[in-house]
């Protein structure tokens, strides 16, 4: 979770997580520095957040459904950024 929020949020990682998910900085401080766990609500709030991806790359060992499901997505991101490109 920590190097996957870490990638997500390279600059002040607690306090973007805290502000998106409704939970003190200071709580997504202790996650970072591996001090404790989220709490249920707090990681169906991830999950909700960062979907699939987030779930392949914190759940071990990672689900079928959520490796083949992050791929989808990370496909159909970078199809868009080349159609982009290309107009």
């Amino acid at each position: 979770m920590v190097r996957f929020l870490h990638a997500a949020f390279p600059q002040s990682p607690a306090q973007h997580l805290a502000h998106l998910i409704g939970c003190p900085a200071s709580t997504a401080e202790k996650w970072l520095r591996r001090e404790g766990a989220p709490s249920a609500q707090y990681l169906a709030a991830m999950i909700s957040l960062f979907g699939p991806a987030f779930v392949a790359a914190t759940v071990r060992p990672s689900p079928e459904w959520a490796e083949n499901a992050a791929r989808d997505e990370r496909r159909a991101e970078l199809i868009r950024a080349l159609d982009e490109l290309n107009h």
